[in-house]
């Protein structure tokens, strides 16, 4: 992870941006409830259940991460969390990431 940029409009790292990056968890703590590897988005309890990985991929995404790079790590979340990774499905998922990040940060 890099050290934050002054005027780096889309570092999550960057106390500057704290309302950009609130809103950037919560459209990605979405995503990640839809991705839903141990099945439990439609919970109301459960709605933090991927919060421990929202800072670790917006760093990923912010920092240039590929399809191939996060689609890895993804595997690793899912190999950490005792189940069987499904890559191609972890590669999907990573795929949708990249897109939301760059559609995000286009403005």
């Amino acid at each position: 992870m890099s050290t934050w940029q002054q005027g780096d409009p889309w570092d999550p790292g960057n106390p500057e941006n704290r309302e950009r990056t609130r809103r950037l968890k919560a459209e990605l703590r979405t995503l990640l409830l839809e991705w839903d590897p141990i099945g439990v988005g439609e919970a109301p309890e459960a709605q933090d259940e991927y919060d421990g990985y929202l800072g670790p991929l917006l760093h990923a995404l912010h920092d240039g991460g590929s399809v191939e790079a996060v689609g890895a790590y993804l595997v690793s979340v899912v190999e950490g969390m005792g189940i069987n990774p499904r890559p191609d499905v972890e590669r999907h998922f990573a795929e949708t990431l990249v897109a939301w990040w760059a559609n995000a940060t286009s403005d």
